[in-house]
């Protein structure tokens, strides 16, 4: 989330993680958040229901989940949670045996006992609704199951949604005018990587020139090269572009695009013993051509 906040998927999974750590209140915080980044995905509003629901705000609670069915109603999770909050919040109190009532009228249980009842405690009369265990809606990773008394009960945290696939951001393919475009500029940048080793070769051998203008010197270098290589990558990068090049076949352009450099460049010192730098010109132009080919292929997010 400080990395890239445009990235909403940290936002829903560091609120789960909050939550089965036990911390409801920062936990509720992220997962609200995620609903905001992602309104329209159904997991995330229930992710926010379960959260709500361990911390005994059951309304909002119900309200999360209505929202999730909103956006999908076959959430089956969601539906059966809703279900059993509904039903818990419109159900009376389980009122309290009193404690004058003598303790000969119920049979003692010997060989089972009821849910939450201490060791050697008494059992309920028969005419009352037997408590059998049940599920709780959603729940996964080893989750427990929670009795279905008649007072609300939370949701277990275990039951929230890990769905990389329902918070996917959906990348596309750049169109070949947003290719074209980037080639040219990411060409003529990393084409600067000409004029930076150029530059220090020529610097490098001109350090024992005695001449005043010697920082002049280089400055004109400098800008002459920063254009020349600026004109010469925004070149390699509109092919690379218009050809939809992936970055091998990048490299492969980078490097005729070298070989032809070191070919100037022998012509422009009528020196045939430049002829060595193509090994330079070869290294150079393969990096260049990667480098603007995968520039030009990133995807484009939403």
């Amino acid at each position: 989330t400080q990395k890239d906040p445009s990235d909403t998927r940290p936002y829903g999974y560091l609120g789960m993680a909050l939550v089965r750590l036990g911390d409801l209140p920062n936990g509720i915080a992220w997962l609200q958040g995620a609903t905001q980044q992602q309104p329209n995905d159904a997991a995330t509003h229930y992710n926010l229901a379960v959260a709500l629901s361990q911390a005994q705000r059951f309304p909002e609670a119900k309200a999360a989940l209505e929202t999730a069915l909103t956006l999908n109603p076959q959430h089956t999770q969601a539906r059966a949670a809703l279900d059993k909050i509904n039903l818990n919040l419109s159900a009376p109190p389980v009122q309290p045996f009193p404690s004058s009532m003598p303790s000969a009228s119920f049979p003692v249980q010997t060989q089972t006992e009821q849910p939450g009842l201490a060791s050697g405690g008494y059992a309920s009369p028969q005419s009352l609704p037997s408590q059998t265990p049940a599920q709780e809606p959603g729940l996964a990773m080893g989750g427990l199951p929670m009795p279905a008394y008649s007072a609300p009960q939370p949701m277990g945290a275990a039951g929230m949604q890990y769905n990389p696939a329902a918070n996917q951001i959906a990348y596309t393919a750049p169109t070949s005018g947003q290719r074209v475009m980037r080639g040219l500029g990411w060409g003529a940048l990393c084409g600067q990587w000409w004029t930076v080793w150029n530059l220090f070769w020529a610097t490098l051998h001109g350090l024992g020139s005695k001449g005043d203008n010697f920082m002049l010197t280089v400055l004109v270098m400098a800008i002459v090269f920063g254009l020349v290589f600026a004109v010469a990558g925004a070149i390699v990068g509109l092919i690379i572009g218009a050809m939809d090049s992936d970055t091998s076949q990048g490299a492969i352009i980078g490097v005729v695009a070298g070989v032809l450099l070191c070919g100037v460049e022998v012509l422009l010192t009528k020196n045939s013993f430049m002829f060595i730098n193509i090994f330079f010109w070869f290294f150079t132009g393969r990096y260049v051509g990667a480098n603007i080919a995968a520039k030009v292929q990133r995807p484009v997010s939403p």
